[in-house]
């Protein structure tokens, strides 16, 4: 390998290919095994999918927003990622985006119509 092929390499390895996460290819079934960048005191860290829990070792659970309810059953802090347009609205009022969202269950059985029960964040796509 050519010294320039070999810096070329390095150089993509540690910038990326240059893609938006929206062209990135979907991934498969989740296993917990997978690494994640993140942002910890300022500066950029990986961490492996199955340490990103609400603090009591859950899981994140798929949401289908269409259904027009917030996830039934919930424990609290367990996290959900909702996918679907929906008519249901944050605690502000404002009409929860049809673009996936993390929703994040403040009390244990949380309320499935009632967003105060709820912490919401805005995902990028």
């Amino acid at each position: 390998m050519s010294l320039r092929s070999e810096v070329v390499r390095i150089f993509n390895e540690l910038l990326g290919d240059g893609k938006k996460i929206t062209e990135l290819p979907a991934a498969s079934t989740i296993t917990g095994t997978e690494l994640i960048e993140a942002v910890q005191g300022g500066v950029n860290v990986k961490v492996i999918v199955s340490a990103i829990s609400g603090g009591g070792g859950t899981s994140i659970t798929a949401w289908d927003k269409t259904t027009n309810l917030f996830p039934s059953g919930s424990n609290q802090w367990q996290i959900y990622y909702g996918t679907g347009a929906t008519t249901r609205v944050d605690r502000s009022g404002n009409t929860l985006p049809s673009d996936p969202i993390i929703a994040i269950s403040l009390v244990n059985n949380a309320s499935t119509t009632d967003p105060t029960e709820w912490a919401f964040i805005y995902t990028l796509v």
